[in-house]
C-alpha cells in the first residue's frame, strides 16, 4: 500500500480550482472530509500518494493555488498519526 498525505487549502474554492490541474496531469487523488485532528477552515482536503507530494506542491505553485499545509500519514498499530510537514498560514 502506498504511503499517503493530506494536503489542505485555505478554502474549498482553492481545492476545486486545483482539482482540474491534477486531472490534467494524470495524478491520483481523492477529495475527502478533513480528519478532526487537522485544523483548516476549508473542511475538506486532498488525499494523495506521498511520493507525488513534491510534484503536486510544485503544480500548485505554478498555478498560483495556495496550499495551507501538507500532512504525511503514518500508521502505528492501526492508529493514524498526522504530522504537519509545513504551514504557509
Amino acid at each position: 500500500m502506498a504511503e499517503l498525505s493530506f494536503i489542505t487549502f485555505p478554502s474549498i474554492h482553492h481545492l476545486l480550482q486545483f482539482e482540474g490541474v491534477l486531472k490534467e496531469n494524470g495524478l491520483k487523488f481523492q477529495i475527502i472530509p478533513l480528519p478532526a485532528e487537522i485544523r483548516s477552515d476549508c473542511g475538506t482536503c486532498l488525499l494523495v500518494e506521498a511520493n507525488n507530494l513534491g510534484i503536486i506542491l510544485k503544480l500548485a505553485a505554478e498555478h498560483n493555488v495556495p496550499v495551507e499545509g501538507a500532512f504525511p500519514i503514518t500508521n502505528q498499530k492501526n492508529l493514524n498519526f498526522y504530522h504537519k510537514l509545513f504551514s504557509v498560514v
